[in-house]
C-alpha cells in the first residue's frame, strides 16, 4: 500500500485540529519560549548566550509593541491606562 494511502486512512480515530492564533499571540508565545530558554541559560551560567537572548527579547518586545499598536489603530480603539 502506498505511503500516502496510509496517512489518509479513515482507520485513525484521532483527528488533529489546527489551532488558529492571531499574530500577536504567536509573537507572545515566541517571546515566552525565548524567556524559558534564557532561564535555562541562566541556570547553566552560559553568559555569552544569555546576552544574545536578552537582546533578542528586547527586539521581540519592540515588535510586539508595534503589533499591538497596529491592532488598536485597526480596531479604532483608544488605549486606556489600567484603572482600579
Amino acid at each position: 500500500m502506498p505511503r500516502w494511502a496510509d496517512d489518509s486512512s479513515s482507520d485513525n480515530s484521532e483527528v488533529e485540529r489546527r489551532v488558529v492564533k492571531s499574530h500577536t499571540d504567536k509573537r507572545y508565545d515566541q517571546m515566552m519560549e525565548r524567556i524559558k530558554t534564557m532561564k535555562n541559560h541562566m541556570k547553566i551560567d552560559d553568559f555569552s548566550t544569555l546576552i544574545s537572548d536578552y537582546e533578542t527579547i528586547l527586539k521581540m518586545l519592540d515588535k510586539l509593541k508595534v503589533v499591538v499598536e497596529q491592532d488598536v489603530a485597526r480596531l479604532q480603539l483608544s488605549p486606556r491606562p489600567f484603572t482600579t
